[in-house]
C-alpha cells in the first residue's frame, strides 16, 4: 500500500476530502487543550541534540504519547484527520510541507513556526496542531528558544 493510498483512505474516512471539494469544512476535533494528546516529533538530533531532546522531554511529560511516522506529509495528514493532535519538525524544504499544510488548515488545524509566526513553506521549521493544543504546545517551544 502506498503512502498516497493511506492518506487518501484516511481523508475519505473522515470526510475531509469531500469537504475540500465542496469548499467547506465540517471537520472538528474532540480533544481539549489540556486533555490527552498524541504528538508526532522529529527526533532529528544530529546537529543540536540537547535542544531537540529538551523539546522532546518537555512535550513528553504533557501528552499521552509520542509517535514518529517518518514522512512529513503523512504526519500532517495524521493531524488533519485527527489520528494525531500535533506535530513539529525542523530542517524542512517547501516540498515537505506545502500540500500537508493546506490539508491540515482546511481541516481546521493550525500551523506556525516555533515563534508563533504564520507558517511559510520557506521556513525550515513547523509546529502543526489540531488547533486546540497549539497555544500550549507553542509555549513549550517559545520557552526553549
Amino acid at each position: 500500500i502506498s503512502s498516497e493510498n493511506t492518506i487518501l483512505a484516511m481523508l475519505n474516512k473522515t470526510g475531509v476530502q469531500a469537504d475540500f471539494i465542496a469548499e467547506k469544512s465540517h471537520f472538528t476535533y474532540t480533544k481539549t487543550p489540556t486533555g490527552p494528546a498524541w504528538i508526532i516529533d522529529p527526533l532529528d538530533v544530529r546537529k543540536k541534540p540537547a535542544k531537540v531532546m529538551a523539546a522532546f522531554k518537555a512535550v513528553l511529560i504533557r501528552v499521552q504519547g509520542i509517535r514518529r511516522a517518518g514522512a512529513v506529509a503523512l504526519d500532517l495528514a495524521y493531524v488533519a484527520c485527527g489520528r494525531m493532535d500535533g506535530f513539529w519538525e525542523i530542517k524542512l524544504k517547501p516540498w515537505d510541507t506545502a500540500a500537508g499544510q493546506l490539508i491540515l488548515e482546511e481541516a481546521g488545524g493550525k500551523t506556525s513556526d516555533f515563534s508563533g509566526n504564520a507558517y511559510s513553506p520557506f521556513v525550515p521549521e513547523i509546529l502543526a496542531t489540531n488547533g486546540l493544543i497549539h497555544k500550549e504546545l507553542l509555549s513549550i517551544f517559545i520557552d526553549m528558544l
